[in-house]
């Protein structure tokens, strides 16, 4: 007896697949998010001095009108009590910064605080309709090629939507050392500022505009659990208050980069590769070489994790390293955090 098979497109009904398309729409998810993102517009005064302006002749010997620098962004509503996170550079030098809510509620802002190294400012509104803050994730679970959305609103009247991957949990060296998140999602100046989300709608991080990436085709994010610490600085300080311990340090990457391979710290741990004369960490008698294992009791895998640990620790609170110091086994120290100090020709790569 022959067996017959029904293709699976016929036995569905119309109403069953239109159910199904939509499992591969993100409309549904968007739909939720774009009331809590907003868009950010600032602007500046330009004066010119009359002496240099060209046409100052025919103008009567009058100086020159000044002008409008204008710059567009976009933002996201952090809680409902009026805070609005967005880009360092989108409201950088301006004297005026409006945010529109829902493409119709236009308010005046006010800057809580900045910090330029995370490219992160913290606005205050008056709303006057109700706010919808976005819901916030957590970095540390994500994972290459998990599929990311970047929801912006660049012009004030209509959102744009990008979706892409983690293209990398890496850190941005040079000038400015910061453990920041890859995508390959184009990121241009109307995107700096926007969110960037999972495919649950929440908040992973925020893109950032930077040159340094630029010069690398980096379009690059920063996590959103630095976010939150940031926030929180800026709301209690009106900045963020770095604690360091003097120390430079490097990942492991395997066994070969440590003296001998008996040491059993292998691919966990962070090595210290130089000391600051006077830090807190030579204080401590910390010393090159040592691997620091973990820091209150959290364990330490990369640069990453030790920056995200040390992030918002309370300037002159003591912290306790586990270390692996060659020939002497397994120690454990204090050290007295101090704040990072500022106007002095210190090495910026590695550095905390």
């Amino acid at each position: 007896m022959k067996r017959r098979f029904v293709p699976l497109f016929l036995v569905l009904s119309s109403a069953s697949f239109l159910e199904a398309k939509d499992l591969f729409s993100f409309a549904p998810l968007i739909g939720q998010i774009t009331p809590g993102v907003v868009n950010i517009q600032s602007s500046e005064t330009l004066r010119r001095e009359a002496g240099l302006d060209l046409y100052e002749h025919y103008l009567g010997g009058r100086p020159p009108a000044p002008g409008q620098a204008r710059s567009l962004g976009t933002g996201f509503v952090w809680d409902r009590q009026g805070y609005i996170v967005t880009s360092y550079r989108v409201i950088k030098d301006v004297s005026n910064i409006e945010v529109l809510v829902n493409a119709r509620s236009k308010n005046l802002a006010k800057i809580v605080g900045v910090d330029a190294k995370t490219d992160l400012a913290l606005l205050k509104i008056a709303p006057r309709d109700k706010l919808h803050p976005l819901s916030l994730g957590d970095d540390q679970t994500l994972r290459l090629g998990d599929v990311v959305l970047a929801v912006t609103n660049p012009f004030g009247f209509s959102h744009y939507v990008s979706s892409g991957i983690i293209a990398g949990l890496g850190k941005l060296t040079g000038q400015e050392s910061i453990h920041l998140l890859d995508t390959d999602i184009a990121i241009h100046p109307g995107k700096q500022g926007s969110p960037l989300l999972d495919t649950r709608g929440r908040v992973i991080g925020m893109a950032s505009l930077r040159e340094e990436a630029m010069y690398r085709n980096r379009n690059v994010v920063v996590p959103i659990n630095t976010v939150k610490k940031v926030v929180a600085e800026i709301k209690r300080f009106g900045k963020v208050k770095r604690a360091w311990l003097g120390i430079v340090i490097q990942n492991i990457l395997s066994h070969d980069e440590l003296a001998y391979a008996k040491d059993p710290a292998g691919v966990h741990g962070v090595l210290l590769s130089n000391l600051i004369v006077g830090g807190p960490a030579h204080k401590a008698a910390l010393q090159i070489g040592d691997v620091i294992l973990s820091m209150d009791g959290q364990k330490l895998f990369d640069t990453n994790h030790f920056e995200t640990a040390l992030l918002g620790k309370e300037i002159g609170t003591k912290v306790k390293l586990k270390l692996y110091r060659r020939e002497k086994g397994y120690l454990e120290a204090e050290v007295t955090l101090e704040e990072l100090p500022e106007n002095q020709e210190l090495p910026t790569d590695g550095l905390f």
